[in-house]
């Protein structure tokens, strides 16, 4: 689980380092706040993460328009 706790950070690193000006948050930083649009990243590694299923209920509830999806390979 810690290996994909680490992977979940690196990402979240990565994507804010390439998508300047955009929020980046992980599905535990996001809880409470919510956006029109929203890019969830790797689903399933935040079923791994220690908050499981419900961090991606969070994550996948925090847009009130438009939801994608990318696949981290």
């Amino acid at each position: 689980m810690q290996a994909c706790t680490e992977m979940a950070a690196q990402t979240a690193s990565c994507l804010r380092a390439a998508l300047h000006g955009t929020a980046v948050h992980s599905a535990t930083e996001a809880k409470g706040l919510e956006w029109d649009a929203t890019l969830l990243a790797d689903a399933p590694v935040i079923i791994t993460e220690p908050r499981g299923w419900n961090g991606l209920y969070v994550a996948l509830t925090r847009c009130t328009q438009e939801l994608g999806q990318l696949l981290v390979a």
